[in-house]
């Protein structure tokens, strides 16, 4: 397993914002990670069949349902 160095990890930041198309993500949502990037994206890879049918939801989005459902149950 290859461990990268603090120096090739902010090259990887810096590059992930070059990319013209990381603004475009179905995912993308200002202030997000690039780590929280990354976990949208290879969720969006392995589930492009629930994409391409309309049903898919970003795992930030998931969470915020979740949590709201979460506090409404505290709340009854």
């Amino acid at each position: 397993m290859k461990v990268e160095s603090e120096k090739d990890i902010e090259c990887q930041k810096e590059n992930i914002y070059e990319d013209p198309f990381y603004y475009d993500a179905p995912f993308y949502r200002a202030g997000m990670s690039v780590n929280e990037y990354r976990q949208e994206q290879l969720y969006l890879n392995e589930n492009v069949d629930i994409f391409i049918d309309g049903t898919y939801v970003p795992l930030w989005k998931q969470k915020l349902i979740r949590d709201k459902g979460d506090n409404n149950d505290k709340n009854a």
